[in-house]
């Protein structure tokens, strides 16, 4: 049984910091930086954070353990009585089957999401080659399209969501995003530059799948202006010489 020690209407599915495909990569940190914001900010919103049991525990969350609101999902879950909204911030992990990221069984909560972008819909050809995959895929637009209410990162994955999916403006929340707590803005724009163009941006832990997002992850370190603190790099064993 979920026995928060505060009370909230919103349940989050927290599996994208325990799935093989997103965990220790983009969407997985996100999850984990938008849970702890949550708490520091307004911690009376969220009762339960939920996990998968079938998964490998994530690890480095003792913070949030800390809260109780952290619990494996099962089929009987008991969630609170004035839990109202299901939240899922990975809703095209296909590495997870779809009813896994539904809210739980006859608990009459809402469902709303998180979506980052929709590439893989825009170029299915190269994103989705293979076929199961892009059933899948079809499957978690469907689902986003039930949403009661979407998190949408930028005004581009708006307006597509509206063109693609026809879902109606009211229903999605252009959020943003915010670089990481181990990021700090550059001193200086050729900092920054320098840093995107120099090997440290491909040896730090991120993990693009191919060359075309490493240069994004390039490209957004150099426009933004925003590079990685020296303490961040000592962790990883990088340079921090000026």
């Amino acid at each position: 049984m979920i026995r928060g020690s505060i009370r909230g209407p919103v349940v989050v599915d927290l599996q994208a910091i325990q799935s093989l495909s997103t965990r220790g990569r983009g969407i997985g940190r996100y999850a984990v930086d938008w849970a702890r914001a949550i708490e520091r900010l307004h911690p009376d919103l969220v009762s339960a954070y939920l996990l998968n049991a079938s998964l490998a525990p994530p690890s480095q969350i003792d913070d949030l353990i800390a809260t109780d609101k952290v619990h494996y999902r099962t089929q009987d879950s008991e969630l609170r009585p004035d839990a109202r909204i299901h939240h899922v911030l990975s809703p095209f992990d296909l590495s997870l089957e779809t009813r896994q990221l539904l809210a739980p069984k006859a608990s009459g909560l809402l469902q709303t999401t998180t979506v980052y972008d929709l590439i893989p819909a825009l170029d299915p050809d190269v994103e989705l080659v293979d076929s199961l995959d892009r059933r899948r895929y079809r499957s978690r637009l469907e689902l986003v399209r039930a949403s009661a209410a979407i998190h949408a990162l930028t005004e581009t994955t708006k307006v597509q969501l509206v063109e693609m999916l026809e879902i109606e403006p009211h229903r999605i929340t252009v959020i943003s995003a915010a670089p990481a707590r181990h990021f700090e803005p550059a001193r200086s724009r050729t900092a920054a530059a320098e840093l995107a163009s120099s090997d440290s941006v491909g040896t730090l832990p991120f993990r693009p799948t191919s060359s075309t997002r490493q240069a994004r992850i390039r490209e957004r370190t150099m426009n933004g202006s925003f590079v990685p603190s020296p303490n961040f790099l000592r962790s990883c064993g990088r340079s921090t010489r000026s």
